[in-house]
């Protein structure tokens, strides 16, 4: 009986060993986790913000076309006159 109590108190330690390992591995992958979505939050907010800018840079496009066209359309009056 004190055999069998000595082996099942080696394997309880070495159940606790593991567990406490299993614990930190699953603290350091939580930890990578939070740091991926932080990651993924910065990305989709730079995304975010370049969406912006090139949604105002196609709108001074656009306007600096008009004006281009106004004034060849000027230019062309201004010509046949």
């Amino acid at each position: 009986a004190g055999r069998e109590h000595s082996r099942l108190d080696d394997r309880l330690v070495r159940a606790r060993e593991r567990a406490d390992l299993l614990a930190e591995r699953i603290g350091a992958l939580r930890a990578d986790l939070a740091r991926l979505e932080s990651d993924d939050a910065a990305a989709r907010a730079a995304v975010a913000q370049l969406d912006d800018e090139r949604r105002e840079a196609a709108s001074v496009a656009r306007e600096a076309e008009r004006k281009a066209d106004a004034a060849r359309t000027a230019l062309d009056r201004g010509a046949g006159s």
